[in-house]
């Protein structure tokens, strides 16, 4: 983003172009999360209004590349919730970020064995699997389930991050 505003960056287009095309690929998942987030310069109110309209402008972003809109949710978070200090520069440079998480999936239409990156942990792994209960001739709906778990893999793109869901 561009200093102080909600404005990508030419140099995320890429990446938020890749990002479309990999939920476009999984339609399984049925709603994410795109998280904005802040360092702590400025005032609170100031980085919860800033990291709103940052996670918004990454769904408009998206709608733009195809993802359909009922899929994804914008939500800022501004400083509250850091992964790193905010006393240092490359702190505060990690603390502004963007991350998509999935809030709901129909695991039984995903596909098994999905990895994350090292270090981050699976957005799922039951994929594929057949619904508790399903069997001997008994038919069940896929479910529907909030996945516990949200996977972020950092890019740096000019002192703000990406974090990115390995679907």
């Amino acid at each position: 983003f561009e200093y102080n505003k909600a404005i990508i960056q030419k140099l995320s287009f890429e990446l938020l172009d890749e990002i479309a095309r990999v939920i476009n690929d999984h339609p399984h998942v049925k709603l994410i999360q795109v998280e904005g987030h802040t360092d702590a310069d400025g005032s609170e109110t100031y980085n919860l209004k800033l990291s709103q309209a940052r996670a918004q402008a990454v769904v408009d972003f998206l709608v733009g590349a195809g993802v359909d809109s009922s899929r994804l949710v914008a939500k800022g978070f501004g400083e509250s919730l850091p992964i790193d200090t905010n006393d240092t520069e490359d702190g505060r440079a990690n603390n502004r970020r963007v991350v998509f998480t999935i809030l709901e999936s129909d695991l039984a239409a995903g596909a098994a064995g999905v990895s994350a990156p090292a270090g981050g942990a699976p957005a799922a792994t039951e994929g594929g699997a057949k619904p508790a209960g399903a069997g001997k001739g008994e038919t069940k709906k896929p479910e529907t389930k909030k996945p516990e778990q949200r996977v972020e893999a950092q890019q740096s793109s000019g002192g703000s991050n990406i974090g990115v869901v390995v679907l």
